[in-house]
């Protein structure tokens, strides 16, 4: 209730020969008054609602592995995890037009209302997963350990506080929006290590004493990451405000063919419609297709995938030790240590030729910093 009208006055004034509002003068008479609320008519006005019957989100969780020691110091671990996600909160507009046989109508259910937010529990979602890993403790300087993540998770809820496709073309058939989750990574590995350089045995003089200072207490250590690019989804935008004037509903292409990665920043897949694109436009055809103007397409959620990462980041540490409650310690440390390019997701609107385009990235470039530190 708080978060409708007379406690909250929420309008959405549109206008398409002037502006709604005009910044120096500032709010119309009367604009956010509750007493000038017409309860007869609030198609204007922003309402939130929720399913009277909701239920609470339920995780439900199950793993098995097994663990094996061998060699010296040596650990090895395999395990199968699985999740099954009940009742996720869905946000759709629950004053959508009808879509009748994948096209719009001008028919919505409730005239007296403009735009309804309306909550239900009705998102699913499931996880598995392999995951194994080996160790090896410190021993003789060295630790190490490699992780490894094979998984798919599919849901039909986006992110709604994340980037996301959007809602379901058709917010009364959620399912149609099943599909990779906005996180799903189906492979990823990682490997980190430490390792303490020794100093060179049989010469008492490096030690111990003041050169001990400078060749001796000094360590490396390093972190490899590897993972698959994040999935994103092939949008026609040309028909979102026809499938919904208040931006709930998210119109997607006809699939036409297959989708070609060409796996560059101006052209990551082919799509005629980009200019970075048309040095392959006699090696490749487009995979996408207007669907119609105010027509739901065949294309599905999060179908795409984005460009993989791959990073490095190093580290080498020299302690002075000063006593045993004193030390200090220089640190040079190196993130994304090969300057690898860590591209952002590309462009998925292949309606207005900007799609396949990559112009973020996900991460920083060569980036070095120096510490000194006192622990005490």
């Amino acid at each position: 209730m708080a978060l409708n009208p007379p406690f909250l006055v929420n309008k959405t004034p549109s206008s398409t020969t002037a502006p709604v509002l005009t910044p120096e003068v500032g709010f119309p008479t009367n604009f956010l008054d509750p007493s000038t609320i017409n309860y007869n008519a609030l198609q204007a006005f922003h309402i939130r609602a929720v399913d009277p019957a909701k239920k609470i989100p339920m995780v439900q969780q199950w793993s098995f592995g097994m663990q094996r020691e061998f060699g010296h110091n040596w650990l090895g671990e395999v395990d199968y995890v699985g999740t099954k996600s009940d009742h996720l909160d869905l946000l759709y507009d629950y004053n959508q037009p009808f879509i009748v046989n994948n096209a719009v109508t001008s028919t919505v259910p409730y005239p007296n209302f403009g735009q309804v937010e309306y909550t239900a529990p009705i998102g699913y979602g499931h996880y598995n997963g392999l995951q194994a890993s080996i160790s090896h403790a410190m021993s003789h300087g060295v630790s190490l350990h490699a992780a490894y993540t094979y998984s798919r998770t599919l849901d039909d809820t986006p992110e709604e506080l994340e980037n996301n496709p959007g809602g379901p073309p058709n917010g009364r058939y959620e399912q149609a929006w099943y599909g990779p989750s906005e996180f799903n990574v189906p492979q990823r590995v990682s490997v980190n290590y430490i390792y303490q350089l020794p100093v060179i045995r049989g010469k008492s003089i490096l030690s111990s004493g003041p050169v001990s200072w400078v060749l001796a207490n000094w360590r490396t250590s390093g972190v490899f990451t590897f993972y698959n690019g994040y999935p994103f989804t092939a949008t026609w935008s040309n028909n979102n405000s026809l499938l919904d004037p208040y931006g709930f509903a998210t119109d997607v292409p006809n699939v036409v063919g297959k989708v070609h990665y060409v796996g560059k920043p101006s052209c990551w897949f082919y799509d005629s419609g980009t200019s970075g694109c048309s040095p392959y436009s006699t090696q490749y055809k487009d995979a996408f297709a207007n669907p119609g103007t105010g027509v739901v397409g065949n294309g599905s959620r999060n179908s795409l995938q984005g460009p993989n990462t791959t990073v490095f980041d190093a580290a080498l540490i020299k302690e002075f030790p000063v006593k045993e409650s004193l030390k200090a310690q220089f640190r040079w440390e190196i993130f994304n240590a090969a300057n690898h390019a860590l591209f952002g997701a590309p462009g998925g609107d292949v309606s207005n030729g900007s799609a396949a385009q990559i112009t973020t990235l996900s991460g920083d470039p060569r980036v070095m910093q120096f510490a000194l530190r006192l622990d005490f």
